[in-house]
């Protein structure tokens, strides 16, 4: 389905309903999808990862599978060793591998840019601080306070 789950593709179905008036299809709702997540990508880590498309769309992947890993039965009951929590689990894991891989290069390149990452790493945080403070990771753990604070209103 041109890379397009199909979870995905049932929650962009219920944006069209939203969007019919302003004549768009699915394609155009998942490009502009596509789109912003780039672009919170390229405004929250660092150059070097949103100019690959494969780190993008390895980010993406890990995104969606966390999204799509909060089930109601899992909302309900956290503690139940579900598939859906293991899943949840290994890629929360994986996208706090992707990022952890960039800051720490980043750490080690020569020279700094004003890239967000380069940012925190001049002003001393910690490696597991900078990928704390993505926006990406603090979307996936929803016990931060930041997620509580944002997304619990």
């Amino acid at each position: 389905m041109n890379g397009v789950h199909k979870a995905e593709l049932t929650r962009l179905m219920r944006c069209t309903r939203y969007f019919r008036h302003f004549n768009f299809t699915v394609t155009q709702i998942s490009e502009h999808i596509k789109l912003v997540f780039q672009m919170t990508i390229r405004m929250s880590t660092c150059k070097d990862i949103a100019d690959d498309k494969k780190v993008v769309r390895a980010i993406a992947e890990q995104y969606w599978a966390v999204e799509h890993s909060a089930t109601p039965a899992f909302l309900l009951f956290p503690f139940l060793p579900t598939s859906m929590k293991k899943s949840k689990a290994k890629a929360t894991t994986a996208l706090y591998k992707i990022l952890l891989s960039f800051v720490v290069q980043r750490r080690n390149s020569p020279h700094r840019t004003t890239d967000p990452i380069d940012l925190f790493i001049s002003q001393g945080d910690s490696d597991d601080n900078i990928v704390g403070v993505s926006p990406i990771f603090y979307v996936t753990t929803p016990s931060s306070p930041i997620h509580y604070a944002v997304y619990r209103r």
